[in-house]
């Protein structure tokens, strides 16, 4: 009956809750530790919970195991917080690579139909080396930490969501945006001589150059803008892997924009601005891309975060969880425990 109002958990041993556990939509099953007889006897002076406390789960899979599964070596009932609190990170994690998915898709769809029409090209080495990096950035997002607290908030559980298609729509219209701006911009001081060769190979010139850099760009800020962090995930600063890395591309993608490091482009196939009217402007759409995708992102989050939040808690009292005084009485024992 519970299910059909709200989702269940059910933690237990399997004495007589194995059709529990079975039903319930997330069950735990627990393994106890038991105690050697021959232990007994020299543990005088210590209680039995104590001496549990110092030997290993001896697990024996029966008839808990596998109706449930979840298999928890241990006799406490808390590890559903931390079940709980994993499978929200998982979530969230694969939501957030469909979305990071989706809108690079959609960027090389529209740059290898519209831009390769126009006789725009990468060369291998920048191809290369977007790739690699997407692909690593991806791993180190799989190796996010779930948060430490269990939020009050629902998870989102779909990507047709509004505040998801809201971040994506958005993010799209920046990222296209800014770049058509910089395709013009390239092909503007485009010789009049120029023939679009669809067949031939590919050959450094500024319409590449503008389009590669604002490309990595846009791959860039779709993992800081889509990164999930609160209240499900540890922050980006607590990914530090990932965070250096996205860190140190947007440098080099700036620096390659600026100029500053002229061997650097030339490794990239690069070529250089005309003038510094030109170099200017690259730079602003770069900090544009990635500064208005990534704060309209972060606003609809923080909003999406809030609303949920302010949802949870009228739940909380429709089902007679939000107490008034339970907060208060909470800290009051956290305070108590302290002075202790």
């Amino acid at each position: 009956a519970l299910n059909k109002k709200s989702h269940t958990i059910m933690v237990g041993d399997g004495t007589n809750d194995v059709g529990a556990l079975k039903h319930a939509h997330v069950g735990i099953s627990l393994l106890t530790s038991e105690v050697p007889a021959s232990i007994l006897p020299a543990a005088s002076g210590r209680t039995q919970q104590q001496v549990l406390s110092d030997q290993a789960p001896i697990v024996r899979l029966g008839d808990a195991s596998i109706a449930s599964p979840f298999t928890y070596k241990g006799d406490s009932i808390k590890c559903s917080l931390h079940i709980l609190r994993c499978g929200r990170a998982t979530l969230s994690t694969v939501l957030m690579m469909y979305k990071i998915m989706g809108l690079n898709s959609v960027l090389s769809a529209f740059a290898m139909s519209v831009l390769t029409l126009d006789g725009v090209k990468l060369g291998d080495g920048q191809t290369a080396m977007e790739s690699l990096f997407t692909s690593m950035c991806f791993f180190m997002v799989s190796r996010s930490a779930p948060a430490k607290d269990l939020a009050k908030q629902r998870p989102n559980g779909s990507v047709f969501a509004w505040h998801v298609l809201l971040t994506l729509a958005l993010q799209l219209i920046v990222h296209v945006g800014v770049l058509v701006s910089g395709w013009k911009l390239a092909t503007s001081l485009r010789d009049k001589e120029f023939k679009r060769d669809l067949e031939g190979d590919f050959e450094p010139n500024l319409t590449n150059t503008v389009v590669f850099q604002l490309m990595a760009a846009m791959h860039a800020s779709s993992f800081l803008a889509n990164y999930e962090g609160h209240p499900f995930m540890q922050p980006l600063t607590a990914n530090k892997p990932l965070l250096y890395s996205l860190s140190v591309f947007v440098l080099l993608i700036f620096a390659t924009g600026s100029e500053v490091i002229p061997e650097f482009n030339s490794a990239l196939s690069l070529v250089p601005s005309p003038n510094e009217d030109f170099r200017r402007q690259v730079v602003t759409l770069l900090m544009l891309d990635v500064g208005l995708s990534v704060g309209l992102s972060r606003l609809i989050g923080a909003v999406a975060v809030h609303l949920g939040g302010s949802a949870a808690e009228k739940r909380a009292k429709e089902w007679g969880l939000g107490l008034p005084g339970a907060g208060d009485g909470e800290r009051e024992s956290k305070a108590h425990k302290k002075t202790k």
